[in-house]
């Protein structure tokens, strides 16, 4: 049997390092707090295991004088145990992760990715302007693999660009069968302005499929605009004149700096859901929507709200003077065979209210 001075060196190594691969790709080099922490949680683990067993320097490996070899072989068995149950979990998440890396790489040429559209309501016209167009795995095996989990991982593979292509050519495609009036709004990453042209990918993306600039719009997010300005700025700007719409998505929720709205003409500021599902239980929430409402028509810009769920959010968005709707209360998102139904039946739902 090890000492327990390897047995501690063991499970604090299968620890820390269990501990960072929860921490995700955006924190592959862990922030001093994460550190902090986990070699803390592993300090505490020996001073428990030291106190229940009656001994101390556990870690150390120095028995206490008169203490059994039961007791010895005891705190053995539990640090063992403890780094290899650690150690054990690693080892599956990370044969878990590189699995899924694997099927993500093939996922694009085998067809399983599709887009799911949401409508977009303008309150004035009362018609549906817009459709967000929002990306779907469909594993063979796990099923639905959600954005949240698949779109970092694409990202780290270097795979977002084509990934991101896809969608936009895609959603071009689809949106072109729509109503005349119905345009399509696509989420750019900010990778894809690092590793591609944009605005190339963009042109190409309209040219194929006959769509017209206007009928498309591109939400970009704060994230975006922390990058070289000058560059970003510029590749907004070809597309703006080009006829495409420029939106800041989840406006609120970042590093909201009013600088960004300054330095470029966004068409519409997309409301994070965050505050607007609250609207109705936090005056706080009611002010702050209001500010950016009144805030984005001063500067020529338009609002759209996300997360409108029920009729009282609607209610109040109106009263906060938001332009547009987005959310569950006019549909979820639906598959492009069945948003043209839904776009009917949005744009009846307001005549028949009337």
């Amino acid at each position: 049997m090890w000492p327990h001075g390897r047995w501690a060196q063991c499970v604090g190594i299968a620890v820390f390092a269990w501990t960072l691969s929860r921490a995700g790709p955006a924190q592959a080099i862990p922030s001093p707090e994460l550190v902090i922490g986990t070699l803390s949680s592993i300090s505490q683990v020996f001073a428990v295991l030291s106190a229940l067993l009656g001994g101390g320097a556990v870690a150390a490996g120095v028995g206490a004088a008169g203490r059994s070899s039961k007791r010895s072989r005891l705190t053995g068995w539990l640090i063992g145990g403890f780094g290899l149950l650690a150690l054990a979990e690693l080892e599956v998440e990370i044969r878990e992760r590189r699995a899924l890396e694997n099927d993500l790489r093939r996922a694009l040429g085998n067809g399983e990715f599709e887009l799911h559209y949401q409508p977009i309501v303008d309150l004035a016209s009362r018609q549906v302007t817009y459709c967000e167009a929002l990306l779907r795995w469909r594993h063979p095996v796990r099923g639905n693999v959600t954005p949240a989990v698949f779109i970092p991982i694409a990202e780290e593979l270097g795979l977002i660009s084509a990934i991101g292509a896809w969608v936009l050519r895609r959603a071009c495609e689809e949106a072109q069968t729509w109503p005349e009036h119905v345009g399509v709004a696509v989420n750019l990453s900010a990778q894809q302005f690092e590793v591609d042209d944009v605005f190339a990918v963009t042109l190409r993306a309209l040219s194929l499929s006959g769509l017209c600039p206007s009928r498309l719009e591109l939400e970009v997010t704060e994230t975006l605009l922390l990058a070289d300005k000058s560059e970003t700025n510029g590749t907004l700007m070809q597309l703006r004149d080009l006829g495409v719409g420029i939106a800041l998505d989840d406006f609120g929720t970042g590093y909201a700096s009013l600088s960004y709205l300054r330095s470029f003409p966004f068409d519409k500021i997309k409301i994070d859901q965050s505050f607007v599902r609250e609207l109705p239980e936090r005056a706080e929430c009611f002010s702050i929507v209001s500010a950016i409402c009144e805030m984005a028509r001063s500067l020529g810009m338009r609002t759209v709200a996300e997360g409108v769920e029920t009729g009282e959010h609607i209610d109040w968005v109106k009263r906060s003077g938001c332009d547009l709707v987005q959310g569950y209360h006019f549909s979820r998102p639906v598959p492009a065979s069945e948003i043209v139904a839904v776009i009917d039946a949005c744009e009846q739902r307001f005549v028949a209210a009337a």
